[in-house]
């Protein structure tokens, strides 16, 4: 099997820090994307503390969904103590997502709204689901009435390091050649619309570099209302 795998994170035009962190470790064909929440820069500690905790667990470990749900399990409460142990970074928390190509398929752990797609014969799909409001009440897991009115559609339900423990959604799919996996924070994709992100990645194809240039100046040019984080991975062979 062999993957060819890049990434580019921006700050956008209206933020001040990069609360993205991203890592791409192509020995092991593993991507892990994370978008931090949080004031002052708390978000940017959780986001790189939870990429790196991540990481360091699955040095050496099969990539098993157990193992994948446990390396997430310990980013979380790395970073919930790490919130509890510090006023500035009280209540920090990041999305995550864990891709990992493995024996001729793809398997995911995923927190958060960061995304992971799949774009395959000229047809992008979010493989993962959004925790937020948004997604809560339309598949019926909250009420409205549950809801404080006050509370964006877009706010996190589920995020590494807001309890103790989270939740994990685990993911596994059959990979194919020429498969493009696009994982990405809502920078991107809350910026450039679902159809033009699926051109982009039509006219570029495997040129990875170009497409991931393509989508980050797109959301920029758009507004660039939040960081902005990008990884493809192409699937040369199986």
């Amino acid at each position: 099997m062999h993957i060819e795998i890049s990434g580019k994170s921006d700050i956008g035009k209206k933020r001040t820090t990069n609360e993205d962190a991203f890592l791409i470790d192509t020995d092991h064909n593993l991507v892990i994307v994370a978008d931090g929440v949080g004031g002052l820069q708390a978000g940017q500690v959780a986001s790189q503390l939870a990429v790196q905790e991540i990481h360091a667990h699955l040095q050496g470990q099969i990539f098993t969904p157990e193992e994948l749900s446990t390396s997430v399990q310990r980013a979380n409460l790395a970073v919930y103590q790490a919130g509890l142990g510090n006023p500035n970074q009280a209540g920090m928390a990041t999305t995550v997502n864990t891709v990992v190509f493995f024996q001729g398929h793809v398997h995911i752990a995923h927190v958060g709204d960061s995304r992971t797609y799949r774009f395959r014969q000229g047809k992008l799909e979010a493989m993962t689901q959004d925790h937020n409001v948004k997604t809560f009440l339309a598949n019926g897991w909250l009420t409205a009435e549950q809801i404080d009115d006050r509370l964006s559609k877009e706010a996190l339900m589920r995020a590494v390091g807001m309890e103790p423990t989270c939740i994990v959604d685990l993911y596994a799919f059959d990979l194919a050649a020429q498969d493009i996996w696009l994982t990405a924070t809502d920078g991107l994709f809350g910026m450039v619309a679902h159809k033009r992100m699926e051109e982009i990645l039509l006219q570029h194809g495997t040129h990875l570099d170009r497409a991931l240039a393509a989508l980050v100046d797109e959301a920029n040019a758009n507004g660039g209302r939040d960081n902005i984080t990008a990884v493809l991975a192409y699937v040369a062979e199986i």
